[in-house]
């Protein structure tokens, strides 16, 4: 696969899993599941609290647990797991997780109400490497108990590793 046409199924990737991050705004009618327990937890990069990062719990299997789970961290790194209909928490299970953070060519993050999302932001860019940020190259995960409980993440290289978040713009 040349490097282009990676760079895009990444992109389109990324695209997904940030939009887990709307999992908590929920369709009409939609319910919480059944069973779900509260999860949070911290993150930091190289020690300092990472602000702006979208944390994204991706169940390991689809037929045990049928949602994904997301939350954003707050200036202190500290983020809270968040469902379908806005409910918070996680059912309990085996997850992959990624730490997204994307920022504009000003160095601040996204809005959380835009409505174009990071792949229609000109100029978008990745700072987590790949190896937390993509969900085929991270190397993270987590096992939701049935108590709930935290989940922190120490993540260490360059918080500013810049990668575009829609590779087709600068073309």
């Amino acid at each position: 696969m040349n490097l282009r046409l990676f760079l895009i199924a990444n992109s389109m990737l990324l695209l997904g899993v940030l939009s887990l991050g709307l999992v908590g705004c929920g369709e009409v009618g939609e319910q919480a599941p059944a069973g779900m327990v509260a999860l949070s937890g911290t993150v930091t990069m190289d020690d300092k609290p990472l602000e702006g990062a979208m944390v994204s719990f991706i169940p390991l299997d689809a037929s045990a647990v049928s949602h994904s789970f997301s939350g954003r961290t707050n200036a202190e790194g500290k983020y809270q797991l968040q469902g379908p209909a806005n409910s918070l928490g996680a059912l309990p299970g085996k997850y992959k997780v990624t730490i997204s953070r994307i920022l504009l060519p000003s160095g601040q993050p996204i809005p959380e109400d835009s409505e174009h999302g990071p792949m229609g932001m000109g100029g978008a860019m990745e700072t987590i490497p790949s190896e937390y940020s993509m969900w085929n190259q991270t190397s993270l995960a987590h096992e939701v108990p049935a108590a709930g409980g935290t989940a922190d993440f120490k993540l260490k290289g360059r918080a500013d590793v810049l990668k575009p978040a829609n590779p087709q713009r600068g073309k």
